[in-house]
């Protein structure tokens, strides 16, 4: 039985070629944030799990006066993620193999809120939730499949810098989302990642002391060296206020990180971040003018997600 408010996962026939199914094998897809119980079906041979952990919220951008430097925020850490096979023949669950498994899947962290009125610094984004599979053991102890550490939210915007959010760890480990840079630089993108994971977002724009404008950075990438595969991030927001854009699936990975928005020094708002997607960061925001405007809001971490392959 469903303990009360759980929801059961179902599963669903793919095509070929989908996350390298063969035709033998089924998908099971938890998507949402939450708790739920899911019962491998009797006869199954094997399962294969990929999870990851709900992406760092980004910071948003400093506000503050004319002619003087304020930094954008910093963008969220990726969330650490997982890959593992679990043949069902094995004794780690007795008699219990065919039992209900409890599934919770890591939200998003929140983005750090925009700043108005009196100059201040940016707000830091949320760190992300933890996704865990805990598989039940005639040992009479759980067996947890977790994300570990989560992925953390990024500083708020100063009149220096700001920190950039940490990555979450697990089997892999996530992407650190980008540095707000030096206050009134162009936003930072997360460091290449080199592995098939979660990417970080970028920083915001800022604005200089000589009240230049500065685009926001670019969203989180990856460089895989063995397979060649190299993937660029979604765009930055434009200098002037533009927002950053969302993230992306990534091929063979979990979600590329948001854009950080663009800073701004007239009367329209500091650019938002971008949100992340499958445990990517989200962006930071851009700096922004006090009294007359605000600074760019940070963009929301990707939630979470687990996937269940059934190998028959």
């Amino acid at each position: 039985m469903s303990a009360p408010g759980a929801q059961r996962g179902h599963a669903s026939r793919l095509l070929m070629g989908t996350y390298g199914l063969t035709p033998d094998q089924n998908l099971v897809a938890f998507l949402t944030p939450g708790n739920y119980q899911w019962q491998p079906p009797v006869g199954v041979n094997a399962v294969r799990i990929l999870y990851v952990g709900g992406g760092g919220g980004g910071g948003s951008g400093r506000l503050d006066a004319t002619s003087t430097a304020k930094g954008g925020g910093a963008g969220g850490g990726g969330a650490g993620s997982g890959d593992i096979t679990i043949p069902f023949h094995s004794d780690i669950f007795g008699g219990l193999r065919f039992q209900p498994w409890t599934i919770s899947v890591g939200a998003g962290g929140a983005g750090g809120a925009s700043v108005t009125g009196a100059a201040g610094n940016g707000n830091a984004g949320i760190t992300g939730g933890s996704t865990l599979i805990r598989l039940p053991s005639y040992h009479r102890q759980n067996i947890d499949i977790t994300t570990n550490a989560s992925a953390g939210g990024g500083a708020g915007g100063t009149s220096t810098t700001a920190t950039a959010g940490a990555a979450g760890s697990g089997q892999i480990a996530g992407q650190i989302g980008g540095a707000g840079a030096t206050a009134g630089a162009v936003g930072v993108a997360g460091a290449a990642l080199g592995v098939f994971g979660a990417c970080g977002g970028a920083s915001g724009g800022g604005v200089t002391a000589a009240n230049a404008e500065n685009a926001g950075g670019p969203g989180g990438t990856y460089t895989v060296t063995a397979t060649g595969l190299s993937v660029t991030g979604v765009i930055a927001g434009a200098a002037g206020g533009g927002r950053g854009a969302n993230g992306v699936p990534g091929p063979l990975s979990w979600g590329l990180g948001a854009a950080g928005g663009g800073g701004s020094n007239t009367t329209t708002a500091g650019g938002a971040g971008g949100d992340g997607i499958l445990g990517s960061g989200g962006g930071g925001g851009g700096a922004g003018l006090s009294v007359t405007g605000a600074s760019g809001a940070g963009g929301r971490g990707g939630d979470g997600a687990v996937l269940i392959l059934l190998i028959w």
